[in-house]
């Protein structure tokens, strides 16, 4: 310890002790003392009811918003789990994994060919390749949105660009003239 500091692991130790002394409290005294088991009732907010007034609420207005968004990417999700599922599992367990290789290095690669095989034994293969689906259509988007976010931020004023390289960057992301 320098200057007064406290020493992490002792506050991690006393945090542990802490937890496991509360817990066997809780334990011997459940039935004296309920709240330290279950939660109070005046602790419950009804945060589900808010959520669903808001959502009941702004259902009416943006429901033509979210079938455009819907109708636009149906038809992509659709075509991209169609070509998925039309390569067989072993063949995309190979790709999979040689990716993996060449991204990550043996170990991962070892990892992603029994995570492959565990899941086409366990019987979950097109469900994963649902969820591929998801994550190779919402993974673009998001890192497109995410970088026009960025640069209209910094752009804007409301955030300093960390170093010259991000504004180089934001400018060819927009094709702005340097």
């Amino acid at each position: 310890m320098r200057d007064g500091s406290v020493d992490r692991q002792s506050v991690m130790a006393a945090g542990c002790l802490i937890t496991i002394i509360t817990a066997i409290l809780a334990i011997i005294f459940k039935d004296d003392v309920p709240w330290l088991v279950s939660v109070p009732d005046f602790l419950h907010l009804p945060v589900s009811d808010w959520i669903n007034a808001l959502i009941s609420t702004s259902e009416v207005w943006l429901r033509p918003f979210f079938r455009f968004i819907s109708s636009a990417l149906d038809w992509q999700m659709r075509g991209l789990q169609s070509a998925f599922l039309g390569v067989p599992w072993s063949a995309m367990l190979v790709f999979l994994t040689l990716a993996t290789l060449r991204i990550a290095g043996p170990r991962i690669a070892v990892l992603t060919a029994f995570t492959c095989l565990y899941i086409v034994a366990a019987g979950y293969w097109k469900e994963s390749i649902a969820t591929l689906t998801l994550v190779s259509l919402g993974l673009p988007m998001a890192c497109v949105l995410g970088g026009l976010l960025e640069c209209w931020r910094t752009r804007a004023g409301e955030l300093p660009p960390s170093s010259k390289s991000h504004s180089i960057s934001c400018k060819r992301f927009l094709r702005l003239p340097t």
